[in-house]
C-alpha cells in the first residue's frame, strides 16, 4: 500500500514538473524580444544606405530593433527569437518588387542566421559579393528581374540552399563549379542570362525539382547525370548551343512533368526510352536537328497534353493515336513526317497537327515567358515577415510525382545498352546488375539478389578461425616491437625525414620536386634510372621505386585530419573540379601542403574496398607523377560517406590553365618550356606502362598535368578509372563501367582515340592517342575541342591531321605566342611524332618509351633565337593556388 502512494506521488511530481516547464515555454513565446542582435542591425542599416527608392520603400526602417511587434516593425523583415538570450536573428527579408536601385554590399555575408533573401523585381545592379558564400544559413536566393552583372562563384560554399532563382540579369561566366558544388539545390532558375561552357556531365541534385537554364549560351552535350534526379518535375534547356543527342537514361525521370529542349544543335533521334516519363505533360523538341521516326510508345503517355516537334528533320508517319488522345502537336517544318489521321497507312504531309486537341493546357512558366521565380519561403520567422504568395509553382504530380520517381532504393527502368551501371537497385539487390537490350539501343535493368550469407560451419572451424587470430596478434607484437628496437618507427633525422602521428612530412620537399634529371638519363624502360632517383628513408620504400617490388602501405588519414587540414573542406581551398570530384588544397600538421581529392563513394562498393584499391598507389614512384601520400574512407557526423585520396601539393597551376587561361600580367610558356614539359609527361606515362601489372593514365589532358616552381611536369589523377574497377569488386561489370567513364570523359575533352568506340578494355596505345593530343596542344595553343571556332577546326586531331604533312602548314599552326623562340627543326620532329602518335590504327603508334627517346633527342636541337627553360614561378605559394581553378 505505501509503495502505491509512493509511486502516485512520483508521477504527481512528474506531471506537476512538465506543466511548469510548459507554462514556461508558453510565457515566453508571448514575451516580446528584448532586442534585435546589434550584427544584424549594423548590416541592415548597410543595406538601406546602398538601396534607393523613389518611393520610400525603407521608410519604416528606423531605430534599433527591426523584429519589434506593431508599428515599429521594419517592412521586409521577418525574424527567429532565441528565447535563452531574449535575442531576435534577422532571417528574413522579402523586398521584392519595391523599385529598388543600388548595390548589393559586400556586408550582406554578416548575416549569419539568414534563411530567406528576395530582391527580385527590382532595378538592382553590380555585382554579387564573394562575401555572400558566408551565409551559412541561407536556403532561399531569389534575385530575379534585376540588373546584376559578374560571375556568380560568391555563391560557392553556401551549404544548404535550396532555392537558386537568378533569371533575367546579365550574370555571366561558367556554371560548373557552382552545380558542383551546391549540392542540396533543388529549385534552380537561371534562365535569360550570358552564361556560357559546357554542364559537367554528372550532377549530382538527388533533390532536385526544377532545373531552368534556358536563354544563355551553354554549348556541349546534355548532362547525363541528371538521371540521378529522381524528383526532377520541369526540365527547361532550350534556347542555348547544346548539341549532341537526348540522353534515353533520362527515361528513369518518372516524375518529369515539362521537358524544354527547343532551340539547341541536338541531333541523333528521339529515345523511345524517353517515353518511360510516365508523368510527362509537356515535351518541345522544336528548332533542333533531330532525325528518325516518332515512336508510337508516346501517344500512349497518360498525362501527355503538348508535343512540339517542329523544324526538325523527323520522317515517317504519326499514328491516329496522337489525335484520338487530344495531344497537342505541332510537327511544321519536318518534310518528311506526317500524321496517319484515318489510319490507313496513308497520310497528307499537310497534316501538321492535331484538329481534334483541346487547345494549349494552362501548364506553368512556359519557355517563352520570362522564368518565375520559386516561392520565397520564410525559414523559422513565420509570423512576422511579410506574407508570400507562391510564384511559379510545377503543377501535375508534385510531391506524389516525386515519391513514384522512387528514391535512392529504387531501381531505374530504362539503361543504355552496356550500360549496367545506370541501373540503382535496392538495398536487397546487390548482386550483378545487368542491362537487357531489347535491340533498340536501350534495355531493361535487371539486378540480381544479394548473394546468401555463408553457413556457420561446424565449431572446430571457429576455433581453427580463433587460434589463426591470436597467432596472427603474436606476429604483429613481435614485428611492433622489433620495429622500435631497430628504428624504423619514431624519428630517422638522418634521412631527412620525420614522422609525425600518421603523417609522414618530408622537410624539403621542394628539392624533392624540382629535382633535375638528364634527358639521356634514361633505362631500359625510357624513364629516369631508378638509382638516380632520391633514396627514401627505408630500404623497402627504394625497392618499391622498382616495377613488381614489394608494395608499401598508405597512410590511413582520418577525416578529422583532413578537415582540419582543409579548413574544414573551405571553399577557399578549391583547386580544382571535374565532372564528380574537387581538389583542395590543405597543411597537414607537420606543415607539408599537400591535395586531397573528393572521390565519388558511389563508384566504390564499400570503404574497405576502397582504401584496399587504393593501395595500388603504394608502390608508386616517380618523379613525374604526382605522389599519392595516403587516402581516407570515414563518415562524418551526419553519416555521409567520404572517399579522399591525398597527393603532395605542386604548386602552379595545370597545364591548361598556363596555356589556355593565363592570369593577366603572366608569361606564356616558351618553347624549350614546353619542350621539357612534354618530355617530363612522356617518362611519366613510359612509367605506368612499364609496371608489373601495367598502368594506364586513363583520362590524360592537359587538365591533369600540373607544374611545380621550375616548371617541371607531374601527372595527376593517373589510374583512377582502375581505382573504381578495383574497389567495386573488380568483375567485368565494374570495369565496363569504369571503362564507359574513362571513354565518356575522353570524348568530352577531346582526347578519346578512335577504338574506343569499340574496344572492350583500355591499352596504353589509348595514352599514346592522348600523348599526341596534348603535343598538338603544346604547339598550336588550341583547345582539343573548341565550339567557338569554324565548324571545320572546331575538333583540333581533324584540323591539324591534314596540316601535319606539310611544312609549310605546320609552320602557320604554330602558337602565335611563340614565333621568334622555336627550333624548326624540334618543330617538325615533334609535329611527326604527333602525327604518328594520333594516328588512327593502335598498333602504328609508337610505344612511350619510343616517344621519349625521340623527345629526348628533340630536346638538344637548338632554338632559332635564344630561350631558355623558365623559372619564373607564376604563384608565390601554396596559398594562391587555389584559386587556379
Amino acid at each position: 500500500m505505501m509503495e502505491h502512494r509512493r509511486s502516485s506521488k512520483r508521477k504527481c511530481e512528474w506531471m506537476l514538473f512538465a506543466a511548469t516547464v510548459l507554462s514556461a515555454f508558453t510565457l515566453a513565446q508571448c514575451i516580446p524580444m528584448n532586442r534585435t542582435f546589434t550584427t544584424d542591425v549594423l548590416t541592415l542599416n548597410q543595406l538601406k544606405s546602398s538601396f534607393q527608392s523613389s518611393v520610400g520603400a525603407l521608410s519604416s526602417w528606423k531605430g534599433s530593433h527591426p523584429c519589434a511587434a506593431g508599428p515599429a516593425k521594419w517592412r521586409g523583415i521577418g525574424c527567429l527569437n532565441d528565447l535563452k538570450k531574449r535575442i531576435a536573428y534577422v532571417a528574413k527579408i522579402d523586398l521584392r518588387g519595391l523599385g529598388l536601385q543600388g548595390t548589393i554590399p559586400r556586408a550582406i555575408g554578416n548575416f549569419k542566421n539568414l534563411r530567406s533573401l528576395d530582391l527580385s523585381n527590382n532595378s538592382l545592379s553590380g555585382k554579387l559579393p564573394l562575401e555572400m558564400a558566408k551565409m551559412m544559413s541561407l536556403k532561399t536566393l531569389i534575385l530575379d528581374n534585376n540588373q546584376f552583372t559578374g560571375n556568380v562563384r560568391g555563391l560557392i560554399g553556401i551549404p544548404n540552399l535550396k532555392i537558386l532563382s537568378l533569371a533575367n540579369n546579365q550574370l555571366f561566366g561558367r556554371l560548373r563549379d557552382v552545380l558542383l558544388d551546391l549540392v542540396m539545390l533543388e529549385h534552380v532558375v537561371l534562365s535569360r542570362n550570358n552564361f556560357k561552357g559546357a554542364l559537367p556531365r554528372t550532377i549530382h541534385l538527388r533533390n532536385l525539382k526544377v532545373f531552368d537554364l534556358s536563354h544563355n549560351q551553354l554549348f556541349g552535350n546534355l548532362p547525363f547525370g541528371l538521371r540521378r534526379s529522381k524528383q526532377l518535375q520541369k526540365l527547361d534547356l532550350s534556347f542555348n548551343n547544346f548539341t549532341g543527342v537526348i540522353p534515353p537514361i533520362w527515361g528513369s525521370l518518372k516524375s518529369l512533368q515539362q521537358l524544354f529542349l527547343n532551340d539547341n544543335l541536338l541531333n541523333g533521334s528521339l529515345p523511345k526510352a524517353l517515353a518511360d516519363c510516365s508523368s510527362l505533360v509537356t515535351l518541345e523538341l522544336q528548332n533542333n536537328r533531330l532525325s528518325g521516326p516518332v515512336p508510337p510508345r508516346f501517344a500512349n503517355l497518360p498525362k501527355l497534353k503538348e508535343l512540339f516537334l517542329m523544324n526538325n528533320n523527323f520522317s515517317g508517319m504519326m499514328g491516329k493515336a496522337y489525335v484520338d488522345h487530344g495531344i497537342l502537336f505541332r510537327i511544321n517544318g519536318n518534310r518528311h513526317l506526317c500524321v496517319d489521321l484515318d489510319s490507313n497507312g496513308r497520310c497528307d504531309p499537310d497534316n501538321q497537327s492535331n484538329p481534334n486537341a483541346p487547345g494549349k493546357p494552362n501548364l506553368p512558366s512556359t519557355p517563352t515567358e520570362p522564368a518565375q521565380p520559386p516561392p520565397s519561403q520564410g525559414q523559422g520567422g513565420e509570423g512576422q515577415g511579410e506574407g508570400n504568395t507562391p510564384r511559379g509553382e510545377v503543377g501535375g504530380a508534385g510531391e506524389a510525382g516525386g515519391e513514384a520517381g522512387g528514391g535512392a532504393g529504387a531501381a531505374a527502368a530504362v539503361c543504355a545498352a552496356g550500360q549496367a551501371e545506370s541501373c540503382e537497385c535496392a538495398d536487397g539487390q546487390t548482386g550483378e546488375k545487368k542491362c537487357l537490350d531489347d535491340g533498340t539501343g536501350y534495355g531493361e535493368c535487371v539486378c540480381a539478389a544479394a548473394a546468401p550469407p555463408p553457413s556457420g560451419g561446424s565449431s572446430s572451424w571457429k576455433w581453427l578461425i580463433a587460434l589463426l587470430v591470436l597467432v596472427l596478434i603474436a606476429l604483429l607484437a613481435v614485428a611492433g616491437y622489433w620495429a622500435v628496437k631497430s628504428g624504423f618507427i619514431g624519428k630517422s633525422k638522418g634521412a631527412g625525414w620525420e614522422y609525425v602521428g600518421r603523417v609522414k612530412a618530408f622537410p624539403d620537399m621542394k628539392a624533392y620536386r624540382s629535382h633535375a634529371y638528364d634527358p639521356d638519363d634514361l633505362d631500359g624502360y625510357g624513364v629516369p634510372a631508378f638509382d638516380s632517383l632520391p633514396k627514401h628513408p627505408s630500404d623497402g620504400a627504394a625497392a618499391a621505386a622498382k616495377p613488381g617490388a614489394a608494395k608499401l602501405t598508405l597512410t590511413r588519414f582520418s577525416l578529422e585530419e583532413l578537415q582540419l587540414a582543409t579548413n574544414n573542406f573551405n571553399v577557399e581551398n578549391v583547386i580544382s573540379t571535374d565532372g564528380v570530384c574537387r581538389t583542395l588544397s590543405g597543411v597537414l600538421p607537420s606543415g607539408l601542403y599537400v591535395a586531397v581529392k573528393e572521390m565519388d563513394p558511389l563508384a566504390h562498393e564499400s570503404p574497405d574496398a576502397f582504401v584496399a584499391a587504393a593501395e595500388m598507389f603504394s608502390g608508386v614512384r616517380c618523379p613525374q607523377l604526382v605522389e599519392v601520400l595516403g587516402v581516407c574512407a570515414d563518415r562524418n557526423s551526419g553519416g555521409r560517406r567520404h572517399h579522399l585520396l591525398v597527393y603532395e601539393l605542386v604548386p602552379n597551376g595545370s597545364l591548361d590553365m598556363h596555356l589556355h587561361d593565363l592570369e593577366p600580367g603572366t608569361l606564356p610558356l616558351d618553347w624549350t618550356t614546353r619542350m621539357c614539359i612534354c618530355l617530363d609527361v612522356g617518362k611519366g606515362l613510359a612509367y605506368l606502362h612499364s609496371l608489373h601489372p601495367q598502368l594506364m593514365h586513363e583520362g590524360l589532358q592537359a587538365t591533369c598535368v600540373v607544374l611545380d616552381d621550375h616548371f617541371h611536369a607531374k601527372l595527376a589523377d593517373y589510374c583512377l578509372p582502375t581505382l573504381a574497377a578495383n574497389s567495386s569488386g573488380g568483375s567485368a561489370a565494374a570495369r565496363t563501367s569504369a571503362l564507359t567513364h574513362s571513354v565518356n570523359m575522353a570524348v568530352a575533352a577531346g582526347t578519346a582515340a578512335p577504338e574506343l568506340a569499340w574496344a572492350s578494355e583500355m591499352t596504353p596505345r589509348v595514352d599514346v592517342y592522348a600523348f599526341g593530343v596534348l603535343l598538338l596542344q603544346l604547339i598550336t595553343g588550341r583547345r582539343p575541342v573548341d565550339n567557338t571556332r569554324p565548324p571545320n577546326e572546331q575538333s583540333l586531331v581533324h584540323w591539324a591531321k591534314s596540316r601535319l604533312s606539310q611544312r609549310s602548314l605546320v609552320e602557320a599552326m604554330v602558337d602565335e605566342k611563340l614565333h621568334g623562340s622555336i627550333s624548326t627543326a624540334a618543330l617538325y620532329q615533334v609535329a611527326m611524332l604527333a602525327s604518328q602518335c594520333i594516328h588512327s590504327d593502335p598498333e602504328a603508334r609508337p610505344t612511350m618509351a619510343q616517344a621519349v627517346e625521340m623527345l629526348a633527342k628533340v630536346q638538344n636541337l637548338p632554338l632559332d633565337s635564344a630561350s631558355s627553360r623558365q623559372t619564373v614561378a607564376y604563384h608565390k605559394g601554396p596559398a594562391t593556388y587555389n584559386k587556379n581553378v
